[in-house]
């Protein structure tokens, strides 16, 4: 019943699942009552019930679901309708990951970086540990955010840009698009490997070609600077261009670059209008945006 049922769910026919996988968890098949609980929660074939979910995610954890347990996690963690509860997030995400799912380590390791209100304080050495167990376990998010905490070094963990670069591509080598431009940003800046301006615009590029932003804002800084390659204000115009419209952390500085090109007429017509409408967009979205306010002044004076 339930192989059937999964194989439905692989199709998304959720409808057709919904029966048999309802009655495979009824049966005590531990995998079944986490599908069937995604499936609530998500609103898959059935209305969307939170509180049912959060039911049957219990059941499929104490039955032994290690997927289960993390997904039950997933819900006291992040705010909604059931009450966020870091503490017991830690603890379902230590299920998950000691019952051998992958992602349940990398949350673990999320939890350590010390973002989460209720949570453990940072601990780099922790986090670096659960995300490699999540990496090892084919999670490309754990491979990712071990090379971040290697990146960075501090909370107790030795800093070591070299396996972070390594880690990177290990995370883009498995579709992770994100790390693919951070790879590309350490090859573009020399950062834990030597600077090879080819390698950097493949690795930006495969980022940008799936809008990660700052995929688009290295080879936007590459093309206006042209470190290694033919200077080119147009494509550096057009890359600036697609990560300041993708609204994504860290636009800002590609929406800046694009508005200082239209005051200079770089690769673009001059249209001081429009780089004056760019820097008073940043200017009144508040936070630090101090840079592109006197941008502002300075073109209005």
């Amino acid at each position: 019943m339930y192989s059937e049922a999964d194989k439905l769910i692989n199709q998304k026919q959720f409808v057709k699942a919904l029966p048999l996988a309802t009655g495979a968890c009824h049966a005590g098949v531990a995998a079944a009552c986490t599908d069937l609980a995604s499936m609530y929660e998500n609103g898959q074939g059935v209305n969307e019930d939170n509180q049912k979910a959060n039911v049957l995610y219990r059941q499929a954890c104490d039955g032994g679901s290690a997927r289960g347990c993390t997904l039950l996690g997933d819900q006291n963690e992040h705010p909604g309708p059931m009450h966020t509860d870091a503490a017991q997030a830690l603890v379902l995400y230590r299920r998950g990951c000691e019952g051998g799912y992958a992602p349940g380590c990398t949350k673990v390791a999320g939890l350590y970086e010390g973002f989460i209100a209720g949570a453990p304080p940072a601990d780099f050495v922790q986090v670096a540990a659960f995300a490699l167990r999540g990496c090892s376990g084919g999670d490309a998010e754990g491979c990712l955010i071990a090379a971040f905490v290697y990146k960075w070094g501090g909370h107790g963990l030795t800093q070591d840009k070299v396996r972070a670069v390594g880690l990177f591509q290990k995370s883009c080598d498995a579709h992770n698009f994100g790390a693919c431009g951070e790879l590309g940003s350490m090859y573009e800046n020399g950062d834990g490997v030597a600077r090879d301006s080819t390698r950097a615009v493949g690795f930006l590029s495969e980022a940008c070609d799936h809008n990660v932003g700052l995929g688009c804002r290295g080879l936007g800084d590459i093309y206006e600077n042209g470190r290694g390659v033919a200077r080119d204000y147009g494509r550096a115009a057009a890359y600036y261009r697609k990560d300041c419209d993708s609204g994504q952390g860290g636009s800002f500085h590609g929406c800046m670059a694009l508005a200082a090109l239209y005051g200079a007429g770089k690769g673009v017509p001059q249209d001081k209008a429009q780089a004056a409408a760019i820097y008073r967009k940043l200017c009144s979205a508040g936070g630090d945006a101090h840079e592109a306010c006197d941008a502002l002044r300075t073109m209005t004076k």
